[in-house]
Formats: C-alpha cells, sequence, structure tokens
C-alpha cells in the first residue's frame, strides 16, 4: 500500500511539475507579447473581437450577484487538457493539469484574483462577465 502512495504521489508532483512548466512558458509568452506591444503591434490582453471561450452552464447562481471589473472573486476548478491534446507525441486529450482540490485537505481551495484585471486567462474574464454568485460551468478556453 506504502508504495502505492509514493507511485501515486510521484505522480502527483510528476504533474505538478508540468503545469508550473506550462505556466512558466505562458508567462514568457506574455512578457514577449507586451514587448512586441510595445513597438506598436497589439498584445494578447487587447480585445481582438473575437470569443474565446465556450460556455456551458452546469448549474445556475443566484441571479443577481455578478463580479464588476476590479472586484476580487474566488474561483474552483479543475483544468483538463482538450480533446486531441498531443504533446512530445503523448496524447494529453481529457488528462487533468491543475485543479483546486486539496487532496490531503479534501476540499477546494479556490483561486483569488482581480476579475478583469488581467490576472487571470481571457476566458475566464469573458466567462466572469455572464456568470452570478454560485454558478457552476465548463468552459472551453482557445
Amino acid at each position: 500500500a506504502a508504495s502505492e502512495e509514493d507511485a501515486a504521489h510521484a505522480k502527483r508532483l510528476e504533474e505538478e511539475e508540468s503545469a508550473r512548466a506550462a505556466a512558466e512558458e505562458a508567462a514568457e509568452a506574455r512578457a514577449a507579447a507586451k514587448v512586441e506591444g510595445a513597438a506598436g503591434e497589439r498584445t494578447a490582453e487587447e480585445e481582438d473581437g473575437e470569443s474565446h471561450l465556450e460556455f456551458k452552464q452546469l448549474k445556475k447562481g443566484d441571479g443577481e450577484t455578478a463580479p464588476s471589473k476590479g472586484d476580487y472573486v474566488y474561483c474552483c476548478y479543475t483544468g483538463t487538457f482538450a480533446p486531441g491534446t498531443e504533446h512530445g507525441g503523448k496524447d494529453l486529450s481529457g488528462k487533468q493539469f491543475d485543479s483546486t482540490w486539496d487532496s490531503k485537505l479534501k476540499k477546494h481551495r479556490p483561486l483569488h484574483f482581480q476579475h478583469g484585471g488581467g490576472k487571470a486567462i481571457r476566458g475566464w474574464d469573458e466567462a466572469l462577465k455572464r456568470m452570478t454568485l454560485g454558478e457552476k460551468a465548463e468552459l472551453t478556453i482557445g
């Protein structure tokens, strides 16, 4: 049983490292986009008039309490790769890459960020514009 727990722990560590590496790559890409933006080109944060989000409501919210730009929000999520996602010849379709679930505490540790302030990926900001307190949705961000 201990070796199974060790293997599971090693797998979680590997997944976390992979997620950290992906986050670092995304940060580097954003920094490069900002440098290009300084040269007169559009940055990823600028509105391009395109939707980068598929939104599927899973549970209705209260219908009233919606975040305004600049409000701090708490979000629970599980990130999974879209069907057909491959990296290094490995099929990652449907595999989890990140989550707010803390398996040790057996509860979510919500992500806390400022809505509309460029602190989260654009698809999240787009989704939060139409969501209310307690709502649950499945987002596909591209």
